[in-house]
């Protein structure tokens, strides 16, 4: 059977199945408690016990849910082992911890299902299998939008507070707003009109500030997690270390992460058939 399903697509449906709602748990929990101890005045021992509740619903609920997860996601995936490393970096798999592997929840079908996956992993070669929907190059094009809506905001806000002075007669006050102001639509005006992209393809990376290096010549490429919703791509190259935020460039960093593990297995692919 023909698998359509990426390793990087089964992440993050991971994430979306179990970081999520483990989160969504952890807010209820606790901040509805905190939420009435202000409201109806509630015992702050409330709080405690939503943390408590919370701490116990969530790991049934990820006991449940990974051990879904993974008999799904190995079963749809055509490269297993590749899954398998992103399973780990992301702790979906191969935790190590005593306690979580003892209270996952396997029914008879799914433990069965399970040994013969680990039977492949054992008896299979990684091997790389490309994915053909990715083209020969692909131009990541930074938007403008995240950074145009905070200064529009702050702008609006500061010529708000001129408009404010002047009709008060406070010039002194008028002035240092406009002047801040001005500034701000420079660096708007500047941000806006300069280009930032990443181009990324078989032979290796170029961005706006660096030049194009070849696979060879590039080590370290990760994509990594810096908060909330936050990530961020660093590489190393001949002249040091380049560092981008990827907010505005991606809808999601699995995206990037397939393209990086794509791109440099056909350049490796293609130094081999060339030596050969």
């Amino acid at each position: 059977m023909f698998k359509t399903v990426t390793a990087y697509e089964a992440i993050s449906r991971g994430d979306k199945i179990i970081s999520t709602p483990i989160s969504i748990i952890f807010i209820i929990c606790i901040g509805l408690p905190a939420i009435l101890f202000h409201v109806a005045e509630l015992s702050p021992w409330y709080i405690l016990l939503g943390f408590v509740l919370g701490s116990i619903t969530s790991w049934i609920y990820w006991s449940y849910a990974i051990v879904k997860w993974r008999v799904w996601a190995f079963t749809n995936v055509n490269d297993i082992h590749r899954l398998k490393e992103l399973a780990k970096k992301h702790k979906f798999i191969g935790v190590g911890d005593w306690m979580s592997a003892k209270t996952e929840i396997w029914d008879t079908e799914q433990r069965e299902h399970w040994e013969q996956i680990e039977k492949r992993l054992s008896t299979t070669e990684a091997s790389f299998i490309d994915n053909l929907k990715i083209p020969n190059e692909t131009i990541l094009v930074e938007s403008k939008r995240t950074s145009m809506i905070i200064s529009t905001s702050l702008l609006l806000f500061l010529l708000i507070g001129l408009f404010s002075a002047i009709l008060n007669k406070h010039y002194f006050v008028a002035v240092g707003l406009f002047t801040t102001a001005a500034i701000i639509a420079f660096f708007m005006y500047r941000n806006y009109i300069k280009k930032k992209y990443i181009i990324l393809n078989e032979e290796g990376i170029s961005t706006d500030k660096i030049q194009f290096y070849s696979w060879g010549q590039i080590r370290h490429e990760e994509v990594n997690h810096l908060g909330e919703g936050d990530y961020n791509f660093t590489y190393k190259h001949p002249e040091g270390w380049e560092e981008i935020s990827i907010v505005d460039y991606i809808e999601s960093h699995e995206q990037l992460e397939e393209l990086l593990y794509i791109y440099r297995k056909r350049y490796e692919r293609k130094m081999i058939g060339d030596k050969i």
